[in-house]
């Protein structure tokens, strides 16, 4: 009785290392594009066709928008992305140079215009990152102090 008491323990012992071994393990190194598709009107384009294209690799992701105009491109690896949007009696949509960060969700909305999927519009992202970390400023008339 012991005896399967302490085989017991360690067994216990042993799935919890092997658990906290394969969660160290598991970092991420990916990254999410979001975004939502609308007309000139602000209605939302469902079943568009969505393209993120990584500019350094030329690898592509696809997906299509969801009904309320919606898409999601989930686990892309970090780079510049170009995003293509197309759905028949629209023009095309293109934005180039999206940075794609680590941990950091990019969000790349898409207006379309009406028009032949012939013609394109084409937006040159400009990239700003957000400083997420919190910092303390206080401010006198004669300086200003962080800290």
């Amino acid at each position: 009785m012991k005896s399967m008491k302490t085989l017991q323990v360690v067994s216990l012992v042993f799935g919890v290392v092997l658990l906290a071994a394969s969660l160290s393990l598991a970092q991420v190194s990916t990254s999410t594009i979001t975004g939502s598709v609308q007309d000139s009107s602000g209605a939302a384009v469902p079943g568009a066709k969505v393209v993120a294209k990584n500019e350094g690799t030329g690898v592509t992701h696809e997906t299509k928008t969801t009904s309320a105009g919606d898409y999601t491109l989930s686990a892309l690896p970090p780079g510049l992305y170009t995003i293509t949007v197309t759905q028949t009696g629209f023009r095309t949509f293109n934005s180039v140079n999206n940075v794609l960060t680590v941990g950091a969700p990019l969000v790349v909305d898409a207006k379309l215009d009406v028009g032949a999927v012939t013609q394109t519009v084409q937006v040159e992202s400009s990239y700003e990152r957000i400083e997420t970390s919190a910092h303390l400023w206080w401010w006198t008339p004669n300086s200003m102090w962080a800290q």
